[in-house]
């Protein structure tokens, strides 16, 4: 359907404007514009962020009450969901 206030001729023009010509670049905009970084200080890391070994082999690790806060504060803040694919 074109555009009633355009010629026939500039309203595909305008349409042509914004027509993507390297996917490739686009593609990877896509997935930087997602990208996060956070800073923490290494005391912190050092001091709450380890996990304790269960001693079992295969089993999953515990990490720490902080650690787990941290996480779900991100999650909370900028709308992430639980797991990534």
């Amino acid at each position: 359907m074109s555009n009633p206030t355009l010629p026939e001729s500039q309203a595909s023009k305008a349409k042509d404007k914004y027509r993507v010509t390297n996917w490739p670049e686009y593609d990877r905009a896509l997935v930087r514009r997602g990208d996060i970084t956070v800073w923490f200080e290494e005391d912190f890391l050092r001091q709450h962020w380890r996990c304790q070994n269960t001693g079992k082999r295969g089993a999953p690790l515990n990490y720490s009450d902080a650690a787990i806060q941290v996480l779900l504060m991100l999650k909370a803040v900028f709308r992430l969901p639980y797991r990534s694919v």
